[in-house]
């Protein structure tokens, strides 16, 4: 099973940043496989944000995406 999930901001000076992660989990003869990595971050100052996708065939849907700016804009409003 492979789904994608929004990680947690980081707050980096003026900037926050939020991965969107891809988790895998396989199961097996030997028990379960799970294996996490980045697949694109978001990056969001004063009136500014980028989606930078670090791998192609990965489809983000608008949700993931919402979820993933509202997280962003949470933290930015909290200073």
């Amino acid at each position: 099973m492979t789904e994608i999930i929004v990680g947690e901001p980081l707050r980096v000076g003026e900037r926050v940043i939020i991965p969107l992660i891809k988790e895998t989990t396989l199961s097996g003869t030997r028990g379960a496989f799970y294996a996490a990595r980045p697949v694109a971050l978001i990056v969001t100052w004063e009136e500014s944000t980028l989606l930078f996708s670090l791998e192609a065939e990965v489809h983000l849907s608008d949700e993931i995406i919402h979820d993933a700016t509202g997280r962003v804009s949470a933290v930015l409003k909290e200073g």
